[in-house]
C-alpha cells in the first residue's frame, strides 16, 4: 500500500488569493519543506464552473481525518450475518469499505 503524507492537513488562504493545502512538518520526516511549509497541493480558481477553491481545499485537508474515521468505523462495526436484514447498517459498512479502497488505491 502506498503511504500518503500524514495528517493533520490544513487549508490555508493567503492574502494574495492563493489557497494551499499544507501538512504539519513536525509529523513528516524528512520534511520536504519550502519556506517552512509542507505543501500538499495548490488550488486553482474555476470561476466558469463556480467552483470555490477554499471549499475544495477544506475537503482535501479533511481527507486524512475522514479516512481515519472510516477505518475506525469498519474496525468497530458489530454487523454480523444475523443483521443482514438491517440494510442501512450493512450498506453503510459496505460504503465505508468502498471509500477506503478508493482512497488507498485498491478500488476497482
Amino acid at each position: 500500500m502506498s503511504e500518503f503524507t500524514p495528517g493533520p492537513w490544513f487549508a490555508v488562504e493567503f492574502s494574495n488569493g492563493d489557497v494551499l493545502v499544507e501538512a504539519d512538518p513536525a509529523k513528516n520526516r524528512p520534511p520536504p519543506i519550502c519556506d517552512g511549509r509542507l505543501f500538499i497541493c495548490r488550488m486553482d480558481e474555476d470561476e466558469k464552473r463556480g467552483v470555490d477553491k477554499i471549499a475544495n481545499a477544506r475537503l482535501i485537508a479533511a481527507a486524512p481525518d475522514l479516512l481515519k474515521a472510516l477505518r475506525w468505523y469498519v474496525e468497530h462495526d458489530d454487523v454480523d450475518e444475523g443483521m443482514a436484514g438491517n440494510f442501512w447498517l450493512v450498506d453503510g459498512l459496505n460504503r465505508a469499505k468502498s471509500v477506503i479502497a478508493k482512497a488507498v488505491g485498491s478500488a476497482s
